[in-house]
C-alpha cells in the first residue's frame, strides 16, 4: 500500500478514534501520568485503557477499510500507547515533541510527518532510538532516508534504549557514523555504538560520550590507554569488583568446530590456542588467547555453532583441578549481556589488522587480568551458563566426543 493510501487510511482511523475522544478527555493529569508510568514500565494497562481498546475494536469492526485485517490482528491503541511510553522516556527533540502531541490527539498522520522531518543527513540519536524501539513503526510504511533502515536494523535495542535520552549524540546518515555534537570528529560506527552502550552495564559512572572519546583515543594510542582519564576510571571500576566465585560445577565443556573428513582433535588441540597465532578478537589482542567453556554440552555446541559453517563439533569434557577467581555476571544481569556477547565472538576477518570495535572489550579484559580476576561467568541461555578464563590450566581433560550439528 502506498504512502498516500496509508495516509488516508490512518486519517480514517483518526476519525474513528474521535468517536470516543470524550473518554480520553475525562483523564485528569494524575490518571494520565500514572498511565504513562505504567506503559514505560511495561506493566499491564489499566482497566480504563482496556475499555477504550475494546470500544475501538468494535468501531474498527464496523469500518470498511483495507486496514480491517490489520486492526483485527494488531490493536492500534496498544501501539499508540507503546509509542507514547517510549517517548515518555526519551529526550524531547523537536520531532519527538511534535509526534507526542500528534499521538495524544489520535492523529496518526503525525507518524508520517515525523518520518518526513528526518529527510536530512544529520539526525539526533533519540529520533533514531524511537524508530528502533516503538513497535508502531514496524506496522506502517514510512519513507526514510537512504541507508537509514540498514542502520536501524544494525542498532541493537540495548543501544537504542540508551541513545533515547542522549542529548548530545547525532547520526551522520551518509557516513553511517554516530558523533558527538560538541566534538564532531569524535565518531563511532553502529557496531562500535552497540559495544559502547552495552558496556555501560558494567562500567557504571561513565556515559556514551566518555567511551566514544576513549575508543578513538585507543585507536590512536593503544599502548597509552591508562594515560586517558576514562581508561584510568575503567581500571578503577574493575579493580573495585570484589565479589568473586569459584567453579560451581563438577564438569565443564569446550567445543571446537571439526571439518568433514578430518581426524578428531587431540587433547592438546582442544586446549587453548597457542600464543602468537590468534587473530584480533573481541576479547583478545593479536596473539592473545583465552579459553571459552560452558557448564553443559549443549551450551558448548550452541556457542560454537553460531560462528561456524562446519558440520561437526568435537566436545571436550573438563574437570576443574584447582580454584579460580571469577566474577559472576549471570545472576546480576538476569538477561544475556550483549557486551560479553561481543567479547565472545571471534574475528571474522582472516588477517592481523586491528579491529576498532574490538579495542574496548580487549582493554576491559586486560583490566580484569590486571585486577587479579581470572575469569567471567556470564549468561548463555535458560539451560546453560558460559565462562571465559585467560588460560586452560584449571582443568584435567576427561575425554571428548564428536557430534553432528548440520
Amino acid at each position: 500500500m502506498g504512502k498516500s493510501n496509508l495516509f488516508d487510511h490512518y486519517e480514517g482511523i483518526s476519525r474513528v478514534l474521535s468517536e470516543y475522544s470524550s473518554i480520553l478527555d475525562r483523564f485528569n493529569n494524575e490518571n494520565y501520568n500514572r498511565l504513562l508510568e505504567s506503559v514505560s514500565r511495561n506493566l499491564s494497562l489499566n482497566d480504563t485503557l482496556e475499555e477504550i481498546s475494546l470500544r475501538q475494536k468494535a468501531l474498527f469492526d464496523r469500518l470498511d477499510s483495507p486496514l480491517l485485517k490489520y486492526a483485527d490482528t494488531m490493536d492500534i491503541v496498544s501501539l499508540q500507547w507503546d509509542a507514547l511510553g517510549k517517548i515518555a522516556n526519551a529526550f524531547k527533540t523537536p520531532e519527538i515533541d511534535k509526534l507526542q502531541k500528534s499521538l495524544m490527539q489520535n492523529k496518526f498522520a503525525g507518524l508520517f510527518e515525523f518520518a518526513d522531518a528526518l529527510q536530512t543527513s544529520y539526525i539526533e540519536a533519540p529520533n533514531i532510538a524511537l524508530l528502533k524501539t516503538a513497535k508502531i513503526f514496524e506496522h506502517i510504511d514510512v519513507e526514510l532516508p537512504k541507508g537509514l533502515p540498514t542502520i536501524i536494523n544494525s542498532l541493537n535495542v540495548d543501544a537504542a534504549n540508551r541513545l533515547a535520552y542522549s542529548e548530545n549524540i547525532s547520526l551522520d546518515v551518509p557516513s553511517r557514523m554516530f558523533y558527538l555534537e560538541e566534538s564532531p570528529n569524535e565518531r563511532v560506527n553502529v557496531q562500535e555504538t552497540n559495544i559502547i552502550c552495552s558496556s555501560l552495564h558494567l562500567l557504571s559512572g561513565l556515559d556514551e560520550a566518555d567511551l566514544i572519546v576513549f575508543l578513538n583515543y585507543l585507536d590512536q594510542h593503544p599502548n597509552l590507554a591508562l594515560n586517558n582519564p576514562t581508561g584510568r576510571r575503567i581500571l578503577e571500576i574493575i579493580s573495585e569488583w570484589n565479589e568473586m566465585i569459584d567453579f560451581d560445577q563438577p564438569y565443564y565443556y569446550h567445543a571446537r568446530a571439526l571439518p568433514e573428513n578430518t581426524c578428531p582433535y587431540t587433547e592438546a588441540q582442544l586446549r587453548r590456542a597457542p600464543a602468537g597465532i590468534t587473530w584480533h578478537g573481541r576479547f583478545n589482542f593479536v596473539g592473545q588467547s583465552h579459553y571459552y567453556f560452558s557448564d553443559a554440552p549443549k551450551g558448548a555446541i550452541m556457542e560454537v555453532s553460531k560462528h561456524t559453517k562446519e558440520p561437526r563439533v568435537q566436545i571436550a569434557t573438563l574437570r576443574p583441578t584447582r580454584s579460580i577467581r571469577m566474577i559472576d555476571l549471570s545472576q546480576e544481569l538476569k538477561t544475556k549481556n550483549k557486551f560479553l556477547d561481543y567479547c565472545r565472538f571471534g574475528a571474522t576477518n582472516t588477517n592481523l589488522h586491528i579491529q576498532r570495535e574490538y579495542l574496548l572489550p580487549c582493554f576491559v579484559a586486560d583490566c580484569c587480568r590486571e585486577s587479579g580476576i581470572e575469569g567471567i561467568k556470564y549468561y548463555g541461555s535458560r539451560e546453560y551458563n558460559n565462562y571465559v578464563s585467560w588460560d586452560d590450566s584449571y582443568f584435567a581433560f576427561e575425554g571428548s566426543e564428536i557430534q553432528q550439528i548440520r
